[in-house]
């Protein structure tokens, strides 16, 4: 999204979420979390108004648009992300965060690690009980951490230790 201006998703998210509706299905789309949180280089500038304004402006046309049908619900990832930007996320023994080696971010800074989007989908999950009423199991995420190459865990076995490559 970066390099679009909300002029330009203004113009083309109406058509998008038209179509979805259409459907009849009950759609769950995520909001755009906060580019800055990233640590790996995004390929270009961000424009003036920064990555973090961009991301607001573009969340506010999702939620706009989003709420002409009963039907289109919106995630709050940025809001799932900026928690663990405040407060780092315990499972098990490991600390995760988004730093790059953090457990929840790729190696490359710019994707959200196995965990990472295990907690995206956990998003999803609460969303989809909460505007459904039904208990769908929640994702474990303890699972996917263990099995995650980027974890924290995974990251020592190799000789480093992840704090020591934050800030």
């Amino acid at each position: 999204l970066l390099g679009r201006s909300p002029d330009r998703i203004t113009q083309y998210l109406p058509a998008v979420i038209d179509r979805l509706a259409a459907t009849g299905a009950e759609v769950f789309l995520a909001d755009c979390p906060n580019p800055d949180i990233l640590e790996g280089d995004l390929g270009g500038e961000v424009p003036d108004e920064g990555g973090a304004e961009l991301a607001e402006a573009y969340n506010a046309i999702l939620r706009a648009e989003a709420a002409r049908y009963d039907s289109i619900h919106v995630v709050p990832i940025k809001a799932t992300s900026d928690a663990i930007v405040s407060e780092e996320l315990t499972v098990g023994e490991d600390h995760y965060n988004l730093h790059i080696l953090g457990g929840l971010i790729s190696f490359d800074g710019l994707h959200f690690s196995d965990t990472g989007y295990a907690l995206i989908a956990q998003a999803f999950v609460d969303e989809i009980n909460a505007v459904l009423g039904t208990d769908a199991e929640a994702v474990d995420i303890a699972t996917v951490a263990a099995n995650d190459i980027h974890s924290p865990e995974a990251v020592r076995q190799t000789g480093r230790e992840p704090a020591d490559c934050w800030d």
